[in-house]
């Protein structure tokens, strides 16, 4: 049986950046429902208020936030046998082969480019749900 709605935490200080995702699910899979922090510390901060029944599907990350990167929270999370259990992903405005690298050493499930057109963003959303369903 499909679960009714899909939790996801989106992490990203960019908010044009959560706004696109966000409706690029909505074009995908309507059962996706997006919470959304600014900063990488309020990740753990977040995860920490749900039940264990709560705990999101997925965890999408921005590699550059203000407060701490996306590589470092997925280190964090990785410390706390709860969340390591949680698919984690990273994406960027770098395509840099040293990011793309640091994400997957750390336990990243996937690293991706944030692409400029929404099309390709409604594609990408397809690529970054596969990852609930690996």
């Amino acid at each position: 049986m499909e679960k009714e709605i899909i939790q996801i935490l989106l992490a990203d200080d960019d908010a044009d950046d959560q706004e696109l995702l966000i409706e690029a699910f909505s074009k995908t899979e309507p059962r996706v429902q997006v919470h959304t922090v600014v900063f990488g510390k309020d990740v753990i901060a977040y995860l920490d208020t749900l039940s264990e029944s709560q705990l999101p599907e997925l965890i999408i990350l921005d590699y550059n936030m203000p407060d701490c990167n996306g590589v470092e929270v997925l280190s964090q999370l990785n410390k706390v046998p709860r969340y390591k259990q949680i698919p984690a992903v990273l994406w960027s405005t770098s395509n840099a082969d040293f990011y793309r690298e640091s994400a997957q050493q750390n336990g990243a499930r996937d690293y991706f480019y944030k692409p400029h057109r929404f099309d390709d963003v409604v594609k990408l959303s397809k690529k970054i749900l596969s990852h609930i369903y690996a």
